[in-house]
């Protein structure tokens, strides 16, 4: 997972997306931390690259661990998942898509009423500018 966040820092992001992708089966044995931060880098990476739907799964799964373990993720990740939420609510409306009745993102989502619309449909896509 550290590749993957690194390419992210370095704003890699199609080769950060493989990288996630690699390292998905791994998920259910590293611990909360991990998992939190696993969420947050791979759904800022998918908001980075246009695909809007996975950046909410991946976003909607770090606030969900959080929520189930608060302080899985330190202040400062904390902070930029809230930024990326708040990015990918700006982004949705900006792009007129409308809301949906789903509101399967955790409690602890910055404001729920903003939940943008339609759960991932399972299959992984990068869009590429």
């Amino acid at each position: 997972m550290q590749r993957s966040e690194t390419l992210y820092q370095e704003h890699r992001y199609i080769e950060a997306a493989e990288a996630f992708e690699r390292t998905e089966d791994r998920l259910p044995t590293w611990s909360l931390d991990e998992r939190a931060s696993y969420g947050l880098y791979r759904g800022l990476t998918f908001l980075h690259l246009d695909d809007l739907s996975s950046a909410r799964r991946w976003l909607g799964y770090a606030y969900a661990v959080e929520h189930d373990a608060p302080g899985s993720l330190p202040r400062e990740d904390r902070a930029l998942l809230d930024r990326g939420w708040t990015e990918l609510d700006q982004r949705v409306r900006a792009a007129g898509v409308e809301r949906g009745p789903d509101r399967a993102v955790a409690e602890t989502a910055p404001d729920e009423r903003s939940t943008p619309l339609a759960p991932s449909n399972g299959r992984r896509s990068l869009v590429v500018p």
